[in-house]
């Protein structure tokens, strides 16, 4: 899975994920024998991603990530509109205000996509 990055003011590489690529990817490695359930924050991190994950499939989960890359949205408010996953256009440019930079449109069909409506 291609993991998004972006540059942060300060010169460091950002990386971005959802609550859903981070609950693949600890599945991945914990398939793997490399995630140790032992260490205090895994398990904190193991137990977010299970409460808050929507049980995204790693092909929607692909889907969703292209669709967001696809529509120009920035990493930082891709990964909140898509771990918030608001209702309406409104609710999203409310609780993610870099959002209005982009037509209602756009959000809309991510929106849909992010809750599993075919955009197709």
């Amino acid at each position: 899975m291609d993991t998004p990055t972006e540059e942060h003011p300060t010169g460091q590489n950002t990386m971005y994920l959802s609550i859903a690529e981070m609950s693949l990817c600890l599945e991945m490695k914990e398939k793997d024998g490399i995630l140790d359930k032992n260490n205090e924050l895994i398990e904190k991190v193991l137990n977010y991603t299970k409460q808050f994950n929507n049980s995204y499939s790693e092909e929607h989960t692909q889907a969703i990530r292209t669709l967001l890359s696809r529509e120009g949205i920035r990493e930082p408010e891709a990964t909140l509109l898509w771990n918030l996953s608001p209702s309406t256009v409104e609710e999203a440019q409310s609780l993610i205000p870099g959002l209005k930079d982009y037509h209602d449109e756009t959000i809309i069909k991510v929106l849909k996509e992010i809750n599993g409506v075919s955009t197709t």
